[in-house]
């Protein structure tokens, strides 16, 4: 009997590379980026693996788009909430929601970031696009910071860099918990929004 052929799906080239990415940032956020092949990765898109390397030559190539593509989604989900006229206040709370929303509703994003995180610290290639993405992250939450103490007539004693730091690390950190402890869901938002309420009221 002879064996049956895995069947291949012609796609144009916009939407093969579409495609890709999409299943890339499912199997990294489910087996690690080390863990995954392009062999999976053409099994799951069912198209060739020399067509995968034709979009993506390198892991590092795959990945530096992957994160452009989670940025963007990261973006929209935040920019969804906010609205003209907004205060500092609440530009800073709608960045925490927005990425709450964005977590739930794109998990193995949320994945590949945290995995990211963990491959700069001894990965050169990742290093400096993580660096990236925490410089873009941080210099976002410093200007909404800079409208609320502007806005509210404060003086914080530490720089506003340095909050804008705290801040960002105190939301990776709620994605972590998210993602490692069962007991801790982002469903809890109300908790956390009122933490996020402790430390801004706590920017001195």
């Amino acid at each position: 009997m002879a064996q049956k052929t895995k069947k291949r799906i012609r796609r144009n080239a916009a939407d093969a590379k579409d495609s890709i990415l999409t299943e890339s940032i499912r199997l990294f956020g489910e087996n690690g980026i080390d863990q995954t092949s392009f062999a999976m990765i053409a099994r799951a898109t069912k198209v060739t693996q020399p067509n995968v390397l034709y979009h993506f030559p390198s892991k590092e190539i795959l990945v530096h788009e992957m994160v452009q593509r989670i940025l963007i989604h990261n973006r929209e989900s935040v920019e969804a909430l906010m609205k003209p006229g907004d205060s500092g206040r609440e530009k800073l709370d709608k960045y925490l929601l927005g990425n709450l929303a964005w977590a739930k509703q794109y998990p193995d994003e949320t994945r590949v970031i945290l995995l990211l995180y963990y491959y700069a610290t001894f990965r050169p290639e990742f290093r400096d696009l993580y660096a990236s993405i925490l410089k873009g992250a941080r210099g976002r939450l410093e200007g909404f910071l800079q409208c609320l103490v502007r806005e509210e007539n404060r003086k914080p004693e530490q720089s506003l860099e340095l909050v804008a730091q705290i801040l960002h690390d105190w939301v990776l950190g709620a994605l972590i918990n998210h993602l490692t402890t069962a007991s801790v869901r982002l469903s809890a938002e109300s908790s956390l929004r009122k933490k996020w309420s402790v430390l801004l009221e706590n920017i001195d």
